[in-house]
């Protein structure tokens, strides 16, 4: 009877300690994909922006995960990115080094992806860089009087 009642009493023991496997499991998954720093900047065409894109990754819980692999895309806009995979670090960030914006003036947009997750993205506004070169297009040379309209309209490219 004895032993009936202590294998009965660690079976209880067992059952309500157990989650069913499913805490370490739970605790290491991301739950959670967050910009961490770098969305909304500008820059001007063709160069970074002041500050790298970086990502955390998060348990159910909200705690930081290490390890976990982050995927980086262009979607918008063009340009480059220092790297396109990057792995969480201990307090579950994971950046890039760069992201070059493309070569036209606008809205550029990249995001990050973690296996499982929503992706979450970052967007720049790309500024027009100086213009090197005036060059003239339509319009040059011709003559009027004053306050008057002239036949063709005045055109330039900048370059």
């Amino acid at each position: 009877m004895r032993i009936r009642r202590i294998v009965v009493l660690g079976l209880i023991a067992t059952i309500g300690c157990s989650d069913g496997g499913t805490a370490p499991e739970r605790l290491a998954s991301p739950a959670h994909l967050e910009i961490h720093a770098g969305n909304n900047q500008e820059a001007t065409v063709g160069t970074p922006v002041p500050v790298a894109p970086a990502v955390v990754v998060r348990n159910a819980d909200r705690e930081p995960l290490p390890d976990i692999l982050v995927e980086f895309r262009i979607i918008e806009g063009g340009g480059s990115l220092s790297e396109k995979q990057q792995r969480t670090n201990a307090e579950g960030i994971a950046s890039i080094s760069s992201w070059v914006l493309g070569t036209r003036a606008g809205v550029n947009r990249m995001t990050a992806t973690v296996s499982g997750l929503s992706p979450v993205t970052f967007v720049a506004t790309a500024l027009p860089g100086e213009a090197k070169s005036i060059q003239v297009v339509a319009g040059n040379e011709q003559r009027a009087v004053a306050g008057s309209t002239l036949t063709q309209p005045l055109s330039v490219r900048l370059r």
